[in-house]
């Protein structure tokens, strides 16, 4: 049954009737020796409290085994970890690994018609004995833990018009949280939806750009053309969570045509946001628009955390396309701070036919793995892309012709390169900030565009990796490089840290192959495996 939203919905549609009761505390599934979620936890701090590996003794880590998928994909899976297990995703398989010797129990493997063409799916979310995932066909699934046994599989997105399910999902409170990406192709917007954990059946949906006459006054005033279908808003990386208060928060992405403003006079509520909603029912809390009326491709790419600074601010920080980490307060929805964390050029030049360069380009800034942040430190560690577009935009009157449902529609001249042309040479930055200012602590410049994530903790150590496949740890607190892993794999996917037993472990997702970020490295991918010698 469909509700017909309101303007105090905003645009939630709530399916299925109403959410099911399952008490308000949160599932207590995993411990701290686990790294249950995506981002570690569900406010996605990307912290770990373990500290067997610190400062003085990870310069003695080494690598123990490595776990080979057999494809050549574009590996950008975070793993998480429950009981010693090891649970890692492509974009139709799923992998249960033994955490401490890359032994595989299990796999899973969900073939559909016409893969996606990025091939990108990030993770995998765990509850109650249940792997929940989604993949490039629309579907969200759930497999049993222990067997990799088909639970049940609902689709939230038609592949037909380019709609994907590429992001981890995150489960609370019996319900399974995840949205829908492909807000690059014509008449596609993105949306949230939460799911029944035990049958799959949608609870609610929100779209994140809400039809025409379907949102509040404030987003009908934000898309002023008429005749041109809205679109855009995918959402594309996972969800944060607050358990104390049941606010979900979902990062947005760019509207569409991506590059032709004149097309959509406005700011193009809600992309570019961060849209906060209640988890159980899916209604319309907030929002934050951090790029109105975007020509860019700047999504609101990374998940957002949701930390409590040394001076006691609570704040939703965010790392997005534009190369600027936010820090939004969350009791006044202001930005206290917007740290520039990479090189950034002509961010007001609108796209004209003759071709705009700016930087970061529409694969810059910061990507799909956002901040982490160290309580003990009051710091914000971020990787970011240095690498710069240069793109042309067709007329109205062309964008508007070459419109067609499952294609790309992005504003650029019919028969030249699809999201621009990027420069010869590319980059990247692994950056410190005060949590309380925004004010840059340390900063490196890397050799290669820094996507894969950042982990931080409390032994003091920073963990990142890069596309050359060399995995990193720095000293938190001065920057000081103090081990090094030099391998073949690049690296796009999680790094992750936990204890079997007395031991603490740290696995890194590499060997991704993708077509958008071209390296001419690597071969298959691989979970890696790291430890102090025992």
């Amino acid at each position: 049954m469909n509700i017909r939203p309101t303007a105090a919905l905003a645009a939630a549609i709530l399916l299925a009737g109403h959410a099911p009761s399952y008490g308000g505390a949160p599932q207590k599934a995993t411990t701290t020796a686990d790294w249950p979620s995506y981002n570690g936890s569900l406010t996605s701090e990307r912290f770990s409290p373990l500290d067997q590996i610190d400062v003085n003794n990870v310069g003695n880590l080494k690598r123990l085994c490595a776990y080979d998928t057999g494809e050549t994909t574009s590996f950008e899976t975070g793993p998480i970890v429950i009981g010693g297990v090891a649970y890692i995703t492509t974009d139709s398989t799923t992998f249960a690994i033994d955490a401490t010797t890359c032994r595989l129990k299990w796999r899973r493997t969900v073939d559909y018609p016409a893969p996606s063409a990025m091939r990108g799916q990030r993770g995998a979310a765990y509850a109650d004995g249940r792997i929940f995932r989604g993949n490039g066909n629309g579907h969200v699934y759930a497999l049993d833990a222990a067997t990799g046994e088909m639970l049940w599989d609902t689709a939230i997105g038609d592949p037909r018009r380019g709609e994907t399910a590429p992001a981890a999902p995150i489960t609370w409170n019996g319900l399974v949280f995840t949205g829908t990406a492909g807000g690059g192709m014509y008449g596609v917007s993105g949306t949230a939806t939460a799911l029944d954990a035990r049958t799959g059946k949608p609870v609610w949906t929100f779209r994140l750009v809400p039809g025409i006459g379907e949102g509040p006054p404030e987003v009908e005033k934000s898309w002023q053309a008429p005749g041109v279908p809205r679109g855009g808003a995918g959402s594309w990386t996972s969800f944060t969570l607050d358990p104390r208060s049941g606010r979900l928060y979902i990062p947005t992405g760019n509207p569409s045509p991506i590059f032709t403003a004149p097309l959509r006079p406005g700011d193009n509520l809600y992309a570019n946001s961060i849209v906060v909603l209640d988890a159980m029912t899916g209604r319309y809390i907030d929002h934050k628009q951090l790029i109105p009326n975007d020509t860019h491709d700047w999504d609101v790419s990374a998940t957002p955390a949701l930390i409590t600074t040394a001076r006691g601010a609570e704040l939703t920080v965010a790392g997005i396309k534009d190369g600027h980490v936010y820090a939004i307060d969350r009791a006044s929805n202001a930005i206290r701070y917007r740290t520039a964390v990479t090189h950034v050029e002509n961010a007001d030049q609108p796209i004209v036919a003759a071709g705009t360069r700016f930087c970061p380009g529409v694969r810059g800034g910061v990507e799909w793995n956002g901040p982490a942040f160290s309580p003990k430190l009051n710091s914000i560690f971020v990787g970011s892309v240095d690498w710069c577009t240069t793109v042309s935009v067709a007329a109205a009157d062309e964008v508007m012709k070459s419109a067609k449902i499952g294609r790309p529609w992005t504003g650029e001249p019919a028969g030249g390169p699809i999201y621009g042309v990027q420069d010869r040479e590319w980059g990247g930055f692994l950056t410190a900030i005060d949590a309380d200012t925004g004010a840059i602590r340390w900063q490196h410049r890397m050799p290669t565009p820094m996507v894969g994530a950042t982990l931080v903790t409390a032994g003091g150590i920073v963990l990142t990796g890069d596309l050359n496949g060399t995995i990193q740890a720095w000293d938190a607190a001065s920057g000081a490089e103090l081990w090094h892993h030099a391998g073949d794999d690049p690296v796009g996917g999680g790094i992750v840290t936990y204890t079997v037993g007395q031991r603490q472990y740290v696995a890194v997702a590499a060997g991704s192959r993708a077509m958008l970020w071209p390296t001419g490295k690597g071969d298959t991918a691989k979970l890696l495996l790291f430890s102090l010698p025992s």
